[in-house]
């Protein structure tokens, strides 16, 4: 067994790992920000041709397979049959074994006795082997690879025929040299997510989320300064320089893993790979790549239908009111992210653990619904004066549609929390199929809104609000408490 490594040295803060969430979401809200004003100023074309080619490119997010959720899982599961019984929750020291039938003496005045399961504390797992940690990255990153090689083949193909797919404004710059930039710098960042989920397993959340939020950084700091340099806040240095804090942000998290997991003494990675682990990170990971697939069903498919429908002018009209969503949702990833590790965790160390599960949902959901409800109705407040400021223009037909796309955001966004207590409890395969069922239904809306009903930009929205409602507020509580309710009643017959 290598010695302790600097992953091991500090356990896990739960206030650490929040702050550096919200550092990663806040950097990357201002960077995107910051980028779609420079662009909208310089060219409102350029800002509409960047905000299709976001959407449209992510359908490239497939193909990281789920890889960093189904690592987790896997881990988790690993942790929990490595032959270490769960810590005992701090705080709370064993009570010690007794015979058949005895009583502690001090039975009677023991105020701990009827008091409810305390909740557990986030420990760096230990059971777990440094071969078995070894040889899920390893399969993990063989798997990511060749992801990536896909990808890449994706951008290229996209690439070449992406003005024949879309009708823009003419243009007096070659699209696909911008479209294969962006896919491979999406690419990248996939690719380095099964480092990302090995620093989350290992307790150090808040380190990857420190690399994510140095990525931003870079982001904004390269494109401001080249943006500077050509006197131009043009497409072509937001898309090169996003490539290029990609190459940082792969570069970063494969330094903090390999350098400083990587036993000399160990089988080479290519001796690692198996079928069987394989075979389990792509069985779980594909269904929460089918459930990635519902994203794709919401603001790119309309992105679409909004080109097809109605025109560009109302793309460009509908973009900022899509980045805000986008904006308020990152505010509750964060605390969305660092809940899914620990809650992996906690739900392989029996009833005790899911009652922690439990609590991380129900307090986690009722604080992202109240700080999207706050924010939400300080962004519908402050819109004119905020369009003003970041995009110099009130942008008025954007403002008629906020208060409706603020409504889903709400809704939406609310479920962040249910989607990584599903995700880290085993339960991808009704996750799944309710996001492919409502990501559908969205689209079928939305075309009949405004093809059969001539509702326009609204009915795109309207669409979206229909499907979120039903299946954010009213199916996700429902489900989570059941499914846990039910792991619960499981581990309790089989103890």
């Amino acid at each position: 067994m290598p010695p302790a490594t600097p992953l091991d040295a500090a356990p896990s803060s739960l206030k650490r790992d929040l702050l550096w969430a919200y550092a990663a979401s806040g950097s990357k809200i201002l960077a995107w920000a910051t980028v779609s004003a420079l662009l909208y100023r310089h060219n409102p074309a350029d800002f509409a041709l960047f905000a299709l080619l976001r959407a449209t490119i992510g359908i490239l997010n497939y193909t990281s397979l789920g890889l960093a959720p189904a690592m987790i899982r896997l881990l988790a599961t690993a942790t929990n049959r490595e032959g270490e019984a769960p810590p005992e929750p701090r705080g709370h020291p064993a009570q010690p074994q007794l015979a058949a039938g005895q009583r502690p003496a001090d039975a009677p005045d023991d105020p701990q006795r009827d008091r409810p399961p305390p909740v557990l504390e986030y420990q760096t797992p230990r059971p777990i082997t440094d071969d078995a940690l070894a040889r899920v990255h390893a399969n993990g990153t063989a798997i990511a690879v060749a992801a990536a090689i896909v990808g890449v083949l994706i951008s290229v193909i996209y690439g070449i025929f992406y003005d024949d797919i879309h009708r823009l404004a003419p243009r007096d710059v070659q699209s696909a040299p911008l479209v294969m930039a962006m896919g491979v710098a999406t690419v990248l960042r996939l690719a380095s997510d099964p480092n990302g989920a090995v620093l989350q397993f290992r307790g150090r959340i808040a380190l990857d989320n420190a690399l994510l939020t140095l990525a931003e950084a870079a982001w904004l700091a390269l494109f401001v300064a080249s943006s500077l340099d050509r006197g131009t806040g043009g497409i072509q240095p937001a898309v090169y320089t996003y490539l290029a804090a990609a190459v940082v942000l792969y570069s970063l998290r494969h330094r903090f893993v390999v350098r400083h997991t990587t036993d000399p003494t160990a089988p080479r990675r290519r001796d690692l790979l198996d079928a069987p682990t394989i075979g389990s990170l792509l069985s779980y990971g594909l269904l929460i790549t089918l459930a990635q697939l519902a994203d794709f069903l919401y603001a790119p498919v309309d992105y679409i239908l909004i080109d097809a429908l109605l025109g560009w002018r109302d793309l460009a009209a509908y973009a900022p009111a899509v980045q805000i969503d986008a904006a308020l949702l990152i505010l509750v990833a964060g605390l969305a992210s660092v809940l899914l590790p620990r809650a992996a965790l906690a739900h392989a160390q029996g009833p005790a653990g899911r009652a922690t599960v439990w609590r991380y949902y129900l307090r986690g959901t009722l604080a992202s619904a109240g700080l999207l409800a706050v924010a939400g109705i300080v962004v519908w407040f402050a819109a004119p004066l905020l369009f003003k400021l970041w995009l110099g223009d009130p942008m008025p037909a954007t403002q008629a549609i906020l208060p409706l796309v603020l409504i889903h955001t709400v809704a939406g966004g609310s479920s962040a929390v249910g989607r990584s207590i599903l995700l880290a409890t085993g339960h991808a395969k009704a996750f799944t199929a309710s996001v492919l069922i409502a990501g559908v239904a969205n689209v079928v809306l939305s075309y009949c809104f405004v093809r059969y009903l001539n509702l326009g930009l609204p009915g795109i929205v309207l669409g979206t609000i229909t499907v979120v409602t039903a299946r954010c507020a009213l199916w996700m509580p429902w489900y989570v408490h059941a499914a846990l309710q039910r792991d619960l009643d499981n581990a309790q017959t089989n103890s």
